[in-house]
């Protein structure tokens, strides 16, 4: 929502914030073509992340998931006390690097890549019938 002061012609000398009808007119145009995602949550404005996202590398002493679209590394390790893996699950919780260009997940929701990548990883692990 926008509101606007006007003047009734340009001339004159009735302060420099006013606006003519025209000027006005023109304005409240060009706001009403911005995109929908205006005043949406930022959240509503990313990308959401795919399976064919990321890579999936399983080792003997855990998983790294790559976020291939930002470089992003996810390292998990497999835990092995029951206590830790009722807490848990299979593995721990992620350490993240960021090594793209912009040192996060860029346009993708952080929250939404983080958790993609502990699922894929829990599953991979899963998988693997270590558990």
């Amino acid at each position: 929502m926008a509101t606007s002061i006007t003047r009734k012609s340009q001339g004159g000398n009735q302060g420099p914030s006013l606006l003519t009808k025209d000027e006005a007119r023109r304005i409240a145009v060009n706001i009403a073509k911005l995109p929908d995602f205006v005043g949406k949550p930022i959240e509503a404005r990313m990308k959401r992340p795919t399976e064919s996202d990321f890579e999936i590398n399983v080792t003997g002493g855990g998983v790294e998931v790559i976020f291939k679209p930002t470089k992003s590394h996810y390292s998990y390790n497999r835990l092995v006390d029951e206590k830790d893996i009722a807490r848990f699950g299979p593995i721990s919780p992620a350490r993240v690097r960021h090594a793209g260009a912009t040192g996060d997940t860029g346009d993708y929701s952080s929250h939404d890549v983080e958790a993609m990548a502990l699922r894929l990883a829990a599953d991979a692990v899963r998988r693997e019938g270590s558990l």
